[in-house]
């Protein structure tokens, strides 16, 4: 392997990371405006130009506002996990009630986080899963 690979394959490109840019503002626009208007009355122009974005761009990342709100749902949910399994990892052999504090600490901090998305997102999720 030459120099020039392992650099390819240590570091995302120019490309790699301006997509990531955008689908995260992209992303944090609409949480937004999820919140702000509603599910069902929240516009992707609306959100495209909160993002900084063409709607055209909006829509080379995202097919419809469905695509939209489940990008949005599992980034969200990713980034819960994540720092979760994180927490889990570093108080792992504390008792148990501190673990507990820990993970809830966490959850709720990211509830509160995303506070105005959670009020509405979370009953949608709550019937989408009712039947688990």
């Amino acid at each position: 392997m030459n120099r020039r690979s392992e650099l390819k394959t240590a570091r995302p490109t120019l490309r790699a990371r301006i997509r990531e840019t955008t689908v995260q503002a992209i992303l944090a626009a609409a949480e937004e405006v999820f919140a702000d208007a509603g599910l069902h009355a929240a516009r992707m122009d609306t959100i495209a130009a909160k993002a900084g974005v063409s709607v055209g761009t909006l829509y080379n990342h995202f097919e419809d506002r469905e695509a939209l709100l489940a990008g949005l749902l599992s980034a969200r949910r990713a980034e819960l996990l994540g720092t979760l399994d994180a927490a889990i990892r570093d108080v792992a052999g504390r008792p148990l009630r501190e673990r507990l504090r820990v993970i809830v600490g966490i959850f709720l901090s990211h509830c509160e986080e995303h506070r105005k998305f959670v009020h509405i997102a979370l009953p949608r999720e709550l019937v989408r899963h009712s039947d688990i």
